[in-house]
Formats: structure tokens, C-alpha cells, sequence
């Protein structure tokens, strides 16, 4: 009887720490149940040091990240029991891809740089394209929670290629109840740890573009509109080049013992 007893508390006590370690002791209970999917909401993460551009008008277009992981949209990692176990999958609450498109221009943003989203370069080489790749986004967790990302970056300058690079970003933290924002944190600093490498070349590069740029950007001033539209201006006279066409016509009208 007391080996039964002994049999059935260590029984017990097993299926308990399995549980602790699952997370399933929470009063929220689907935050750290093991065998439930989660979702978690991924927030903006920025570069520690940027450096600001100087002209305003520097326009960046910023393509949708071709996600190349072969996974849905929103995954990003395993949720696991208390035995290591894959036992659910962790999603973000948007696409990585638009996630990862919003954190950069935020950060470019940031520099003082004006961005537009675009979904293909159309073979339109007037501007700066930004085009990147998602090799590897994921999170896991066991002892530790643990995030990788690995981001290919290309930027074009008028259909010349002149940053090519990958740069990844890695981030762990102690799981101490299973709580699923340790997946949210760990992935965010993944990113920031990313954009960290990533934000100083991409600002080196951009600021060499800057360099040759007019200061005005090349815009058209309103004057110049106006001319191109034939709008009257003033001659030295102080008559428009609109009433002289009004007077002469008007005259071409009148009758001839009136000329």
C-alpha cells in the first residue's frame, strides 16, 4: 500500500513540474498552455544610433519583403512542453513581412528620410528601390527562449545596385514560467539586433546618394510650372503677353474705316 502511495505521489509530482513547465499553473491559462497556439503583437524596434540626412526631399521606396521561409504568413516559432516537445506554433498578430517593411521605414523615417511603399519596381530606375528577403525568421523555446533572423538587404540608386548584404540578429532569454511575451521579446530584440547592423551601412550609402543630389532635388519651381502652361506674366511694359493677344484680336474685329 505504501509503494502504491509512493507510485502514485511521485506520479504526481511528475505530471505537476510538467505542467509548471508547460506554463498550465497561470491563471492564464492560454498564455502559457503548451498544447494551444499563441499569438503575439510585434511592436516597432529602432536602431540605436541613426544618423540624419540633411535633405528633406530624399524620397526611399520601400518594397514588401519577399518572405522566403515557406512558412504561413504570420508563423514565427514552436511552442513547447515542459518535455521540449513541439506541441503549438506561435504567430504574429500581421505578416512578418509587413511587420519587418514597417520597422525599417520607421527607422529610415527616423533619419529624416521621406518613404513610399511600393509593391515592384516596375523596371522604373527613377529613384531609390529598397528590396529585401526574409531567409530565416524564428523563435523556439526551452531553457531559453530564443530568436534568429537573417534579412537580405538591396538597395538601388537609378537601377544600380549599391548595398547587397544579409545581416541576422539573434536574441535568448531565461524562460521562467513559459509566458508567451518571451517570444515576443526574444523576437524583438532579434530585430533590433538586426537593424542595429543593418541601419548604419544602409544610412553610409544613403548619405553618398545624398551627396549627389541637388539640394533643391530637382523640382520644378511654380514660376517654371507656369511658364510651361503659357500662364501670362508681365513684360517690362507692365502689359501681359494675355492682353496684347485680347487688344490685337480685338482689332483684327474692327471694321476697316475704323482701323
Amino acid at each position: 500500500m505504501k509503494q502504491l502511495f509512493k507510485q502514485l505521489l511521485m506520479t504526481i509530482t511528475l505530471f505537476g513540474m510538467i505542467l509548471i513547465g508547460s506554463g498550465c499553473a497561470s491563471k492564464k491559462l492560454d498564455d502559457h498552455y503548451a498544447w494551444s497556439d499563441k499569438t503575439v503583437v510585434l511592436n516597432n524596434v529602432y536602431a540605436n544610433d541613426i544618423p540624419k540626412v540633411s535633405n528633406s526631399n530624399l524620397i526611399v521606396k520601400v518594397k514588401m519583403p519577399k518572405d522566403n521561409r515557406g512558412k504561413t504568413r504570420n508563423f514565427i516559432g514552436y511552442v513547447r512542453n515542459g518535455l521540449f516537445m513541439h506541441t503549438a506554433d506561435v504567430y504574429a498578430d500581421k505578416p512578418v513581412a509587413l511587420w519587418i517593411q514597417e520597422v525599417i521605414i520607421s527607422n529610415l523615417k527616423k533619419a529624416g528620410i521621406k518613404t513610399e511603399t511600393v509593391k515592384e519596381n516596375n523596371g522604373n530606375n527613377d529613384g531609390i528601390f529598397l528590396e529585401s528577403q526574409i531567409d530565416k525568421l524564428f523563435c523556439d523555446v526551452g531553457f531559453y527562449f530564443t530568436a534568429d533572423i537573417n534579412l537580405h538587404i538591396e538597395l538601388n540608386n537609378k537601377g544600380s545596385v549599391v548595398l547587397n548584404e544579409t545581416y541576422n540578429g539573434d536574441a535568448a532569454k531565461l524562460n521562467w514560467w513559459g509566458h508567451k511575451s518571451g517570444f515576443r521579446i526574444t523576437t524583438e530584440k532579434a530585430m533590433k539586433s538586426c537593424i542595429n547592423k543593418l541601419m548604419p551601412e544602409l544610412m553610409r550609402k544613403i548619405k553618398k546618394i545624398e551627396k549627389n543630389m541637388p539640394e533643391s532635388n530637382v523640382r520644378t519651381s511654380l514660376s517654371e510650372i507656369k511658364n510651361d502652361k503659357k500662364i501670362t506674366v508681365k513684360n517690362k511694359s507692365g502689359t501681359t503677353n494675355k492682353q496684347k493677344e485680347i487688344e490685337s484680336q480685338e482689332e483684327n474685329n474692327l471694321p476697316d474705316f475704323l482701323k
